[in-house]
């Protein structure tokens, strides 16, 4: 990729390879970069949403795995492979529809405020149970909120990852 863009842009106008395109979409007008693209990055991505999802969702899975092993470990609180892969596996199908539907409309700014809200009320609540309440609180409810927290601001983008942080930090 040693072209650069404004030059794969000419070489795309001169093909006219994009008069194919209106006239398949039944524009009839010319095209602007904008509009191409748009149609690069739908091209970009070969991989389906619903793929996306499952690979993101086993990844949330591990780390909702490794908090609630260092909940457990951190109130010497023994606790069986099996049941670990137990609750992991109940919490996929919740995890897999909140990253579809993020995923899905991950760059519209209802989203990204909709994560900002989740991020903060996840952050923010997870830094309460720590601080007020007990063992059995923290041990049941630590682990999905951590999860949720981190996937939300891991999916933001930095504007509102930045505010998350302040929210939280200014709430401890």
């Amino acid at each position: 990729d040693d072209i650069p863009d404004n030059e794969k842009m000419r070489l795309i106008r001169e093909s006219g390879i994009m008069s194919k395109y209106t006239k398949a979409n039944g524009t009839g007008s010319d095209v602007d970069e904008s509009e191409l693209q748009a149609v690069q990055g739908e091209q970009a991505s070969d991989i389906p949403l619903w793929m996306d999802a499952i690979i993101y969702t086993v990844g949330l899975a591990a780390v909702y795995g490794l908090f609630e092993t260092l909940v457990n470990q951190q109130y010497s609180v023994e606790i069986a492979v099996s049941e670990l892969i137990r609750r992991m596996a109940k919490t996929l199908p919740a995890l897999y529809a909140i990253v579809y539907f993020t995923l899905r409309f991950r760059r519209t700014r209802v989203a990204n405020l909709v994560m900002l809200v989740g991020a903060c009320v996840s952050g923010c609540y997870f830094i309460h149970l720590n601080l007020h309440s007990p063992r059995l609180g923290i041990m049941r409810r630590a682990p999905g909120l951590v999860t949720m927290w981190i996937y939300f601001t891991f999916l933001m983008d930095v504007r509102p990852a930045i505010i998350n942080a302040l929210v939280v930090g200014l709430f401890w």
